[in-house]
């Protein structure tokens, strides 16, 4: 049976990770670089301020999962049937984006998928005669980087009452909480840590999800999905942070001071 006292021993010491604690970076591909390359991917890349409105409209993303790919194997012929490793696969990343109004942010992965397998260049452009004609892997994948914060121990500026609260306020207007960008553009004196740093290599897009438009649609902010495809990927971990005892910068330190202010 679990002791409380433990359970809650180990929270002040070691805190709990929150999903809202997040920045993800996408670089431009090699193929925007290319004077010959027409999909316009350069310049769509500058007008998303060199990639900053991704980091500030990515709404969700999920980590990479691994998995083995495993056979059944009777070893001598005989006996119960063993799963034995022959590979190793990973899922795929899926971003979610919202939206601005010029649709900068869904016109640099139009373009870039454009830049794959240029599918609109002789509709777009008359005289240019690359439509469907593969572009080398090389030129089109990059690396992407998911960076997970951590609050430190002992402090309440990053993920603390104010990040807290900005976090609740946030979710039930429907606007993600970028924690990683407040607590470190936003507050002079934060506390957020890099607790894990995943980098997808040679990533590249493999779809955009369609968008619904609709006049019962209201105030609500449109959205669309990026699914990326990759060859490995690493995770490295920040330094270990261990509470002071005093659980300031925990989530028991939240709760206590949310209920402060009942």
């Amino acid at each position: 049976m679990i002791n409380i006292n433990q359970f809650k021993s180990a929270v002040h010491k070691y805190d709990l990770e929150r999903p809202n604690l997040y920045a993800v970076s996408i670089p431009l591909p090699r193929v925007s670089q290319r004077t010959k390359n027409k999909s316009g991917l350069l310049e769509a890349y500058s007008e998303t301020e060199n990639g900053r409105l991704l980091t500030l409209f990515c709404k969700a993303t999920n980590l990479p999962g691994v998995g083995l790919a495993v056979v059944d194997n009777k070893r001598y012929s005989v006996g119960p049937t063993q799963k034995m490793p022959v590979g190793v696969g990973f899922s795929d990343v899926n971003m979610t984006f919202m939206c601005d109004a010029n649709g900068l942010t869904y016109n640099l992965f139009y373009s870039w998928i454009n830049s794959i397998i240029p599918f609109s260049d002789g509709i777009n452009r008359p005289g240019v005669d690359r439509s469907f004609q593969l572009e080398f892997k090389k030129n089109y994948e990059t690396d992407i980087k998911i960076n997970v914060y951590r609050g430190a121990p002992g402090k309440y500026s990053g993920s603390g009452l104010i990040q807290a609260a900005v976090s609740v306020v946030s979710a039930a207007a429907g606007v993600p909480f970028v924690g990683s960008l407040l607590g470190s553009r936003g507050l002079p004196d934060n506390n957020l840590e890099l607790a894990r740093d995943v980098t997808l290599y040679k990533s590249f897009p493999t779809s955009i999800s369609d968008m619904t438009v609709s006049s019962s649609s209201g105030d609500s902010i449109a959205e669309f999905s990026v699914n990326f495809t990759y060859f490995n990927w690493s995770m490295k971990k920040g330094p270990l942070a261990t509470g002071s005892g005093d659980g300031g910068g925990g989530l028991l330190a939240k709760v206590a001071s949310f209920a402060n202010l009942r």
